[in-house]
């Protein structure tokens, strides 16, 4: 039995079948934990994907917003492809500052499936500059920020929220640890 992990149709029908999918492979011994953490990964990528897509190509998000002006961004144990069946989605949206009014109606298409299917969602909402800024002094934030993976829309975005955190986080590791000694 194949796993069925390209998106169409409903968001729980789809989450659905592919958590199904999974489980009767790993009953039947047929699927090592690490390659079970990668197929759920990637059905919630597919997902997450497929619904970003609909929310641009249906209009709800503008052409130039879907490309250039909103970023989707995976962290944490979801952007490692650790996913276990219980585990909670930590995304960022990235936003340009023009385009926070597309904000909306992308935490309604694709946030709003998840949380209707029971998903323990962990989101951040902002520019570059404002995830910066609410990390700051905050570790558990930081941390977050360590690991992340592009999901869709502005790959711009993305490489600049990339580029930011990673100097960001150690500069302020860095004034964390001399604050201490």
């Amino acid at each position: 039995m194949t796993p069925v992990l390209d998106f169409v149709g409903e968001p729980r029908a789809f989450l659905a079948q592919a958590r199904a999918s999974i489980e009767s492979l790993q009953e039947g011994g047929l699927l090592p934990g690490t390659r079970s953490t990668a197929l759920l990964t990637a059905a919630f990528d597919n997902l997450l994907r497929g619904l970003f897509a609909r929310a641009a190509a249906d209009g709800a998000l503008s052409p130039s917003a879907a490309t250039h002006g909103v970023c989707l961004v995976a962290v944490g144990v979801y952007a490692r492809r650790e996913l276990c069946p219980h585990s909670d989605l930590d995304l960022v949206l990235l936003h340009d500052g023009a385009s926070e009014p597309a904000l909306a109606v992308l935490a309604e298409r694709v946030l709003y499936p998840l949380w209707n299917d029971g998903m323990q969602v962990g989101q951040a909402v902002g520019t570059v500059a404002e995830l910066l800024a609410s990390a700051d002094g905050d570790p558990k934030r930081q941390n977050a920020l360590l690991d992340l993976r592009f999901l869709a829309g502005s790959s711009a975005l993305f490489v600049a929220l990339g580029g930011a955190t990673g100097g960001a986080v150690i500069l302020n590791a860095q004034t964390n640890t001399q604050s201490v000694e």
